[in-house]
């Protein structure tokens, strides 16, 4: 697992689909994704991946089944929460519950459930527009085009986990970055943004492999974290020219720690595209946006056909700053959307 950062600049990128969704108080964007595989083992219950809630302004709850208990409903800025077929959700009160399908917003009156629809409603008025799964993807990739590539970086570093300006996870952490031209070996430090006294880490390490991964720098930071420090950190490359590369990031504290695990078991007997585009939600609910792009790689690793998952791992990937990654998925979007257009 990789660490990575809360900042202002990106609370909004879960919230970059287009201007449909500025009046919505509660926004659930339904889609299909054709061609996902769904695996699954005997202790998982296979479901349809039907919508994704990207704004959540009202007290809402949700039942995952018709006879199920209704459940708090709380998105965080940042978040992407897919949704099963099956699952019902409702605003208890303050406005109102707009879906956006392909063909459109669609209201809902207060404290009325509605049920996510994989296919047509018993009615006749289904909340998906099958026209825009397999039989015309055209409709689909339109529709989907820049959604989620769009939106905010954070600040220039060539580090990508972590981020820059967001949270890392101590016991997790892999240090990534995009190496210069001619970087070869480099010292690392890391230290309170305020403070004078490194926690780690000695000796060189090579600057052109793009990633250290470091037990030692892991227990530091665990810790500086258990011992209550809460002060940013300034992670600080240096290479044998005495060229400088930095990054500040902050912390999980332990009671968010506890918090995260708790989110990412609601996910842990769904199956393999469900488990990681809610993982993915989880992580970026606490800002840990590279946690949440190795979901979204996962997830497109295992349907690589995916005009959406293709947009969502690309998406995923700029919000951590790996941007020589999100534009080699912005150019894989493309060229897939040219096909069907």
């Amino acid at each position: 697992m990789e660490a990575s950062n809360r900042s202002a600049s990106h609370q909004n990128a879960g919230r970059a689909i287009p201007r449909l969704l500025s009046s919505a108080l509660s926004t659930v964007l339904l889609i299909a994704i054709p061609g996902v595989a769904r695996s699954q083992t005997t202790a998982q219950k296979q479901t349809t991946v039907a919508a994704f809630l990207t704004e959540v302004n009202c007290s809402a709850e949700y039942k995952p089944s018709a006879n199920a208990a209704a459940k708090p409903l709380v998105l965080k800025p940042g978040q992407l929460r897919p949704l099963a077929a099956g699952e019902s959700l409702r605003c208890k009160s303050g406005s109102d519950l707009t879906i956006l399908e392909v063909d459109g917003a669609h209201t809902v009156l207060p404290d009325k459930w509605v049920m996510v629809s994989a296919g047509p409603a018993p009615n006749g008025q289904g909340y998906i527009n099958n026209a825009a799964t397999e039989g015309d993807p055209k409709n689909m990739v339109n529709f989907f085009s820049g959604a989620y590539t769009r939106g905010a970086v954070p600040d220039a570093s060539i580090f990508f986990s972590p981020p820059s300006g967001e949270t890392a996870d101590p016991d997790h952490l892999i240090l990534r970055w995009i190496p210069p031209a001619g970087i070869g070996n480099v010292s690392i430090t890391v230290r309170p943004e305020n403070g004078d006294h490194d926690l780690c880490c000695d000796g060189s390490f090579s600057g052109s492999s793009g990633m250290l991964d470091s037990s030692a720098l892991r227990a530091a930071l665990a810790n500086y974290r258990n011992i209550g420090a809460r002060e940013p950190l300034r992670l600080t490359m240096t290479d044998s020219s005495g060229r400088q590369y930095s990054v500040s990031f902050s912390l999980l504290t332990p009671r968010d720690a506890k918090k995260l695990q708790l989110d990412l078991d609601e996910w842990s007997d769904k199956d393999q595209l469900m488990r990681h585009l809610g993982r993915a939600s989880a992580f970026s609910g606490f800002g840990l946006y590279a946690e949440a792009a190795e979901e979204y790689e996962l997830a497109l690793k295992d349907s690589p056909g995916s005009v959406l998952l293709v947009e969502l791992a690309a998406g995923a990937e700029r919000r951590t700053g790996n941007v020589v990654r999100a534009n080699e998925l912005e150019g894989q979007l493309k060229q897939m959307m040219a096909k069907v257009q």
